[in-house]
């Protein structure tokens, strides 16, 4: 039980360091570096609390972090480069994976 708690504390330090660097690539063995475990430990540990790898809930979040943004006014290509994407077609095609629209369209 203890360990168990221990392991949410390390992943929700995790999330917030996601939220708080959404403009950043971010890595497993990163993320796992800064909670103190093993990258394989962190990824089945994140996996086993979050229901979806690291990897994926990062993108998720700047995804819908750009969307908030587009609904306040920037253009897409400026929302996708605030959450980290160097390239307006990425961001455009992982944006229509996420929602099933483009971001012009939002």
């Amino acid at each position: 039980m203890l360990e168990q708690r221990e392991q949410i504390q390390q992943i929700s330090h995790a999330v917030e360091y996601i939220h708080q660097n959404l403009d950043q690539l971010v890595s497993v063995d990163d993320l796992a570096g800064l909670v103190n475990m093993s990258t394989s430990g962190f990824h089945r540990a994140f996996k086993e609390v979050m229901h979806l790898s690291s990897l994926q809930y990062a993108k998720s979040i700047k995804l819908h972090h750009a969307q908030a943004l587009i609904v306040e006014g920037k253009r897409a290509s400026e929302a996708g480069y605030m959450v980290g994407y160097n390239s307006p077609a990425q961001f455009s095609r992982e944006y229509k994976r996420q929602f099933g629209y483009s971001p012009s369209a939002t």
